[in-house]
């Protein structure tokens, strides 16, 4: 089941008795979990009605004695087991999912993969139960999904503000709503959110970003790139090397890509590149810039300065300085 059939299903209080939560996407899974403590029961009956366990502290004798309790002034009642992808005892768990007590709603929050489909605690579940896989949004997807979370509270955005904000935060979007949510507590409801607030409030620079670090590199702007260096030198905290080692590796392995698939449409390079469409020149740009040959040898220095930034061959240099040394290197080849 999608995430927004299913949270209309719970809003509207069509409940089950399971719920397995599980994929790589930990954000929808807090969603699903987030919901069905709001839905399930209400704030007088969670005190006798509500138990939370954690995987790493918890048994499946202690967890089927929660389920088997009867409610107690309520219909029904919660069990959620938190960090189930640390839990270890779901054999035992086989015969109460096969039939689960109809007065018991057990909720299971396995993050970071999916279940094993190969345990027969997954194969012999009941057909009532929600079988919910929370997906990874691909990278192009992000700005779109900024966009559709701000609307749902009352806010929108500027493409070009919602392209800074993904391409600096990345595609974890718990980090990212996290980000957003702090604008919504700042910004009055209706606020057109643009590149200025994402500087203000966010403290994502909109000149002195990887995003534009990258196209000065294209046009082989030395004074920008230097004045960028330098920016991300003195606000190193702002701006960690291995953060900005992450993104710039994932840039020079699309434009390695965008070689590959040269001769196709662009519809077929987004795809194969993870991108929204709207970035496919930049990418031609860069391709135009750096050969095979130049990328691999950039791929050879990102790795070096991967492994210095983490203390091995490093000579005490610091993190800064290598940040200075690794952009010389770039801008050379």
């Amino acid at each position: 089941m999608e995430f927004e059939p299913l949270k209309k299903e719970i809003l509207s209080k069509k409940i089950k008795p399971i719920y397995l939560l599980h994929g790589e996407e930990p954000f929808f899974i807090d969603q699903v979990e987030h919901l069905l403590e709001e839905n399930v029961l209400t704030d007088a009956e969670k005190a006798f009605n509500q138990t939370i366990f954690y995987a790493k502290d918890t048994n499946s004798q202690q967890v089927l004695e929660a389920l088997k309790r009867a409610p107690m002034m309520s219909e029904r009642q919660l069990v959620v087991l938190r960090e189930a992808q640390d839990f270890k005892e779901w054999d035992q768990l086989t015969s109460y999912v096969k039939a689960p007590y109809p007065t018991s709603v057990f909720v299971i929050c396995f993050k970071y993969k999916k279940f094993d489909s190969r345990l027969g605690f997954y194969k012999n579940m009941s057909p009532k139960a929600v079988d919910f896989i929370s997906k990874k949004i691909y990278e192009d997807k992000v700005p779109t999904w900024i966009s559709s979370y701000l609307a749902q509270k009352g806010y929108s955005i500027s493409t070009g503000a919602a392209l800074l904000t993904g391409n600096h935060l990345g595609a974890e979007l718990s980090n990212i709503s996290n980000e957003l949510d702090k604008l919504c507590l700042i910004l009055p409801k209706g606020t057109m959110i643009d590149k200025f607030h994402i500087e203000k409030y966010i403290g994502i620079n909109k000149d002195f970003n990887v995003f534009e670090l990258q196209k000065a590199l294209v046009k082989r702007d030395v004074v920008l790139v230097n004045r960028i260096v330098q920016y991300f030198e003195a606000n190193i905290k702002k701006n960690p090397l291995i953060m900005t080692i992450s993104t710039m590796y994932s840039y020079f392995m699309k434009t390695y890509l965008y070689h590959e698939v040269a001769n196709a449409d662009n519809a077929t390079k987004a795809k194969v590149l993870g991108v929204n469409p709207f970035f496919i020149k930049d990418y031609q740009a860069a391709a135009n810039r750096w050969s095979v040959g130049k990328l691999m040898y950039i791929f050879h220095i990102l790795r070096e300065y991967d492994v210095r930034s983490k203390g091995v061959n490093n000579n005490h240099v610091s993190e800064a300085q290598l940040c200075k040394e690794l952009f010389l290197k770039i801008q050379a080849v």
